[in-house]
């Protein structure tokens, strides 16, 4: 399929793929293969400091053209799913946003992104989700936040968290911080939950010192 994905690269706009033929379907698969091909090399290459190979810009403009397919589809989790293979962020924040069930998607990307091998890949999507989280319209989801900073080994995010949830001083914030802590707790890491306790931001204040007694009159 190689003189083919060069002939249709070399027709531009012409190769249109809103036409959903056996043909455009597998010229776009293998366009798709070579795209994640060398965007997962140049992951790489950026991890090790080396030098990343450019990619076609015609490679480009037809994977662009499929997000926007996926977008104009409402196929945010097809979308979704090409955006972590081909390691494009930018476009994992958009399907999520772009989304009528942001919350969902969240979730969906949170899995979704558990299932790649390399760490730092991993870490990277989670940073781009606890960015959907706090920039939100919608009601903060606490505990899929808090998941990601567990996920990233980060204890004092959710001290933090926690700390903020009780000082509102409403049963709503009590009860999230509890849930919270139910979930870091059926993660079952011990050692992570034992800094996170001891994290000064859960320290209980020192009851104040009772004032010394008056001494006895006429003493």
């Amino acid at each position: 399929y190689g003189d083919a994905l060069r002939l249709a690269l070399g027709a531009g706009s012409l190769f249109d793929l809103s036409h959903k033929t056996e043909y455009v379907e597998k010229i776009v698969s293998v366009a798709i293969d070579q795209y994640i091909r060398t965007s997962t090399a140049n992951f790489e290459a950026e991890l090790q400091k080396k030098e990343q190979e450019p990619i076609d810009d015609r490679l480009e403009d037809v994977v662009k053209r499929m997000f926007d397919r996926c977008i104009e589809d409402k196929a945010f989790k097809q979308g979704m799913g090409m955006a972590l293979e081909t390691k494009r962020l930018d476009m994992v924040k958009t399907f999520i946003t772009a989304s009528e069930d942001v919350p969902g998607m969240l979730q969906y990307c949170q899995n979704s992104a558990l299932s790649f091998g390399v760490k730092a890949f991993r870490e990277k999507v989670l940073h781009v989700l606890l960015d959907v989280y706090t920039c939100t319209k919608e009601e903060i989801d606490y505990t899929g936040m808090c998941q990601c900073y567990f996920l990233l080994g980060q204890p004092n995010k959710i001290a933090q968290i926690l700390k903020d949830l009780l000082g509102t001083g409403d049963q709503k914030g009590r009860l999230l911080a509890y849930q919270v802590a139910f979930d870091v707790v059926d993660n079952e890491n011990q050692h992570f939950c034992n800094v996170l306790l001891s994290s000064p931001l859960l320290k209980l204040k020192e009851p104040a010192a009772a004032e010394a007694a008056a001494p006895a009159e006429g003493a």
